[in-house]
């Protein structure tokens, strides 16, 4: 099954907003839905944030990704660690590599890498999901 690989914002996101049409689990159907270790390190020092506020909406995303009789099982890939500035690199290295591997991300300089790349994303828009592929022969 291809990946669908989780970034931080997004994980953040449908942790504390509900999009009512986003069904996580109908992805989890079609897709091994995973997230990166560097973006647990994120979130993890997000948690400890000193505004309540933010600590509180990642602590809620680490939940998610760390509840096990959940509907939607979240693997964390068995990647090395990197810093913040090489979790996008990261993530383009996995959608080059992995055939089918989607980057669901809320990051507007991600999104615009991964569009001049033509590398699968996923992100939502006025809170819908917007998965936009391309032909493999396409990608740079």
């Amino acid at each position: 099954m291809p990946l669908l690989v989780l970034d931080t914002d997004f994980l953040i996101k449908v942790a504390n907003d509900p999009v009512s049409r986003l069904d996580l689990s109908q992805l989890a159907s079609e897709y091994t839905v995973s997230t990166l270790p560097s973006v647990i390190a994120e979130l993890e020092g997000l948690s400890q944030h000193k505004e309540r506020k933010t600590a509180r909406r990642a602590s809620n995303a680490l939940r998610i990704v760390n509840q096990k009789e959940s509907k939607i099982r979240i693997e964390v890939l068995d990647l090395p660690r990197q810093g913040r500035e090489k979790v996008d690199s990261a993530l383009i290295d996995l959608a080059k590599r992995e055939d089918g591997a989607t980057i669901a991300t809320m990051d507007h300089s991600l999104l615009s890498r991964l569009e001049r790349m033509r590398l699968p994303y996923l992100t939502l828009s006025d809170d819908k999901p917007l998965l936009k592929k391309f032909p493999r022969e396409q990608r740079i």
